[in-house]
């Protein structure tokens, strides 16, 4: 893999997303953008990836009576690297939350990146591209009209698989009446039982990597 996909793969791997915890319903749409990713090991305080993800979601249709939305979203600091990436997706609710057991959701999402030509300030002449497919397992509470999260996901790489399991904690808070404006804060611990291999990347975390995100959204439209 050459410098300029193997920034953005481990940018695309590294990065949060909004959470597929609370499935849309049918005509209901969220926008939003996430910025942060793995913690960064300068020597100094740690520092998250400048991960910028623009996204959105919408749902469509209701498999067995649940809700399934689709998501979809771009990388814009894989820009700068002269690739573009994103990822398309969606979720799909399991289970309802009734008294102590929670809400659950499946959320599978395929993250892309390619150097197309057209792109003048691409880095590499040659043409390549990266797949990994993120399949999540989301359980979640309502607080209130706020919402609590944790998660496990994997993050499949589709030329170089490997084992990946990322657990993740967050919340998306409404400041305001429900179903408008939220702020999700993140923890992600990437690839948490991975024995790290690179050196010219340091991470923080025994293994794998912490990371932190944060998500400003809204969602509009659908039932209330």
């Amino acid at each position: 893999m050459r410098t300029s996909l193997l920034v953005t793969a481990l940018l695309g791997t590294a990065c949060s997303t909004l959470s597929g915890a609370r499935p849309l319903e049918r005509g209901e749409r969220a926008f939003g953008v996430t910025i942060g990713g793995a913690l960064l090991d300068l020597g100094g305080a740690p520092l998250p990836m400048p991960n910028l993800v623009v996204e959105g979601a919408h749902g469509i249709t209701e498999l067995d009576g649940r809700p399934v939305d689709l998501r979809y979203g771009l990388n814009a600091t894989a820009l700068a690297y002269g690739v573009l990436g994103g990822h398309v997706g969606s979720s799909w609710l399991l289970f309802r939350p009734r008294g102590p057991v929670p809400r659950l959701a499946l959320t599978n999402r395929v993250h892309f990146a390619t150097n197309v030509p057209g792109l003048a300030f691409r880095t590499d002449p040659v043409v390549q591209g990266w797949l990994a497919w993120q399949p999540e397992l989301t359980a979640s509470y309502d607080v209130g009209h706020q919402l609590v999260y944790g998660s496990v996901s994997e993050y499949l790489d589709v030329m170089e698989p490997s084992l990946t399991l990322t657990p993740a904690l967050g919340a998306q808070l409404d400041p305001g009446p429900a179903g408008g404006f939220f702020v999700q804060p993140e923890v992600r611990w990437f690839a948490a039982g991975r024995v790290r291999e690179s050196r010219a990347v340091r991470f923080v975390g025994p293994s794998g990597a912490i990371g932190v995100s944060v998500a400003l959204g809204t969602r509009f439209g659908g039932p209330r």
